[in-house]
């Protein structure tokens, strides 16, 4: 009787029509140096890193680093580990956003990873903003949004949003809610967002964020700030995603006016 590998490696027992998990880590490792979380020229953590991340052992560890070797992502250094060759499968994404339609959609195939949010107060600029008081409390989000899986081919951008106070008990939920933000405060406050003011700035990079996106300071960017309208015709939130500007176009479709 033959076996079958719990780790779903090559070999015989497997089901056929079941995603091998060196195949599913090979993904995660794939997304991983597509994002920049693990950059070209740098070290993947250690086999024995991997297998605790992904709760496997090291023989599909080494299946999934042979996937990304034959994809010419990784090669292996001797008495080194394995090192990040390449990430050329990223390819500019062109992105239409000319709807709230396509703007939840965007939450929807995209995650926020690596939350920080703090209580802060509103300088003279956000007060501008989102028009509050100067002084008023706002939660302040800093994150990755990255693709949340493969089959979407979205560029990582560096997120920065400013909330309205009163919505600050959304705090713990944001990086588990799958959709974007500012649904979740509808649906938590029985707010509506009707519509969002969109601003593009090209920019070069600055050196705090040009770090956060793994480029050098000065690199081209896209900066994309959207400002969400509540009802009462007042912003709830102000978002602000910045991408490297050779990873992201910005498309909007304008159509004619309805003729009666």
């Amino acid at each position: 009787m033959t076996k079958s590998n719990p780790d779903g490696a090559p070999g015989m027992g497997r089901n056929p029509k079941a995603k091998s998990r060196y195949s599913a880590v090979a993904d995660q490792l794939r997304l991983a140096i597509l994002t920049g979380r693990h950059p070209v020229g740098a070290l993947l953590p250690s086999e024995t890193e991997l297998c605790r991340e992904f709760g496997v052992s090291r023989h599909t560890v080494r299946a999934a680093t042979r996937l990304l070797q034959v994809d010419g992502l990784v090669s292996p250094e001797q008495g080194r580990g394995t090192r990040v060759d390449s990430n050329q499968t990223t390819v500019p994404l062109n992105v239409v956003f000319g709807s709230l339609d396509g703007i939840a959609r965007h939450g929807q195939v995209t995650h926020l990873v690596n939350v920080e949010s703090q209580m802060v107060l509103a300088d003279a600029t956000l007060a501008d903003s989102l028009r509050c008081r100067a002084g008023e409390e706002l939660l302040f989000i800093q994150s990755w949004r990255e693709p949340r899986d493969l089959s979407v081919a979205w560029a990582t951008a560096w997120n920065e949003t400013y909330i309205l106070g009163r919505f600050a008990a959304i705090r713990d939920e944001i990086e588990t809610w799958s959709g974007a933000i500012y649904s979740l405060i509808e649906q938590r406050f029985g707010e509506t967002v009707v519509s969002i003011r969109q601003e593009a700035s090209a920019l070069n990079l600055g050196a705090r964020i040009a770090r956060r996106l793994d480029v050098k300071a000065g690199t081209a960017g896209l900066q994309v700030k959207r400002t969400y309208i509540g009802a009462r015709g007042a912003p709830l939130l102000v978002g602000t995603n910045t991408y490297v500007g050779s990873k992201f176009t910005l498309v909007m479709d304008i159509n004619s006016r309805s003729r009666d």
